[in-house]
């Protein structure tokens, strides 16, 4: 089946062509779009799920004089580390828990409160301990100290980061249900116009397949051409959001890690993003043949 028009119809004079591309175009832009966004809240949620979902913070209440509470709390250290699959202990200094109360309280008031003591506990996975019973456990040395396991609220993400992936699939899927319209919308309307062309083609013995394969190289050629155009401006919006996330890095060397930082790293999911123009170009070529065979058979029924 050729793609390459043979000029035998003169569809490059049809209303289709001037407009078809943009249109094209347009939803080429919101495919790549749908498709970034799909992709990288996936990429985001499991980046999330494996660096929170395997943390576990506790929470010590503060001393009442500074080193009057060393040996308990050194018991509850060996404590967390002897839980099973704990790979580190990470303890929170107190003046960073300070600093980042600053902004709300300020400096002053932050650096004068009895802050509780922060450990953060990095497990190689999930943690299968019962943590209910382990704040027991600290409780009896510590009343009022509390563990806390990020998988709690990273439920909540996850749900959020479902609703944009669902939402970006959604919105593909409309994408390529409306190119299907436009495109059988411009056919039919260039079969009507080329009517007795291709009556004339018929009578010299040209079949419906060489026909269509006329419409189908010529809508090809406006996919391709508006998809280029559509996916320019996608990546053009999508520097344009970098930009405005990240003021400074305009100026400087860090435009393209800035772009490139939140998307995904994967060659699959990579090649998803890429082939979004191409697969507006190739449902539109598929609807071409379908649209053009169909108005074909009621021509000459």
């Amino acid at each position: 089946m050729a793609l390459i028009p043979r000029g035998d119809i003169p569809l490059s004079h049809d209303p289709s062509a001037r407009y078809l591309p943009w249109l094209l175009g347009i939803m080429c832009y919101f495919a790549v779009l749908a498709s970034v966004g799909a992709v990288t809240s996936h990429q985001l949620a499991a980046r999330w799920d494996f660096a929170l979902g395997s943390v576990v913070t506790v929470q010590i209440p503060a001393a009442v004089t500074e080193g009057s509470d060393a040996p308990r709390l050194s018991q509850a250290e060996r404590m967390m580390r002897q839980l099973p699959g704990i790979l580190r202990l990470v303890r929170v200094d107190t003046s960073r828990s300070a600093e980042l109360l600053a902004p709300w309280l300020g400096a002053e008031l932050a650096a004068d409160l009895p802050l509780p003591r922060l450990f953060d506990l990095h497990f190689a996975a999930p943690p299968e301990v019962d943590l209910k019973q382990f704040e027991a456990r600290l409780g009896e040395l510590f009343p009022g100290a509390m563990v806390e396991a990020h998988t709690q609220w990273m439920s909540h993400v996850a749900k959020l980061t479902r609703a944009v992936e669902v939402l970006g699939l959604t919105v593909l899927a409309l994408v390529m249900g409306a190119s299907v319209v436009a495109v059988i919308f411009a056919v039919r309307t260039s079969v009507s116009i080329h009517r007795e062309v291709i009556a004339i083609l018929h009578l010299i013995g040209a079949r419906d397949g060489y026909i269509a394969s006329e419409f189908q190289a010529h809508v090809l050629k406006m996919a391709l051409r508006g998809g280029l155009v559509g996916g320019f401006l996608a990546v053009a919006t999508l520097a344009g959001v970098a930009a405005a996330l990240e003021p400074e890095a305009v100026d400087g060397a860090n435009l393209i890690p800035t772009l490139l930082g939140g998307l995904p790293a994967g060659v699959v999911e990579w090649s998803l993003i890429a082939s979004a123009p191409v697969l507006v170009a190739l449902v539109a070529w598929i609807a071409a043949r379908l649209s053009v065979l169909g108005a074909l058979r009621r021509m000459n029924p």
